[in-house]
């Protein structure tokens, strides 16, 4: 990579580039996922964003019903997101299924709401 002025960019500026790229910023998608559950509201616990590109959100939801009724909240969350500084720039939400099984809640705790016991 090269800088405006056609020098060649020093490798941790290129590595930083890459990654915000394939990540959708880094550590502003790490503090976004951090606070979502709570800043998006109840409907999106199992809702988890993935990447910021450009000005969408990508969140991944586990079902196509689930989108689509959240679908109808994103503008609601987009606001509040943006109004509380964890996603400036954001003007959409963009809602995808998941393909195969997540990391776990967005919260991080690692186990699945109403999973059965002893089965």
């Amino acid at each position: 990579m090269t800088d405006e002025r056609g020098r060649l960019a020093a490798i941790d500026e290129v590595v930083q580039a890459v990654v915000a790229r394939y990540t959708g910023g880094g550590s502003a998608l790490a503090a976004l996922r951090r606070s979502f559950s709570e800043m998006a509201g109840p409907g999106w616990v199992d809702a988890r964003p993935v990447r910021i590109d450009g000005a969408t959100l990508v969140v991944e939801v586990p079902s196509g019903s689930l989108a689509t009724n959240l679908r109808f909240d994103a503008p609601r969350v987009v606001a509040g997101l943006v109004a509380a500084g964890l996603a400036p720039g954001v003007t959409a939400i963009r809602l995808r299924v998941a393909r195969g099984p997540t990391e776990g809640p967005p919260d991080g705790s690692g186990g699945l709401a109403g999973e059965a016991s002893g089965l």
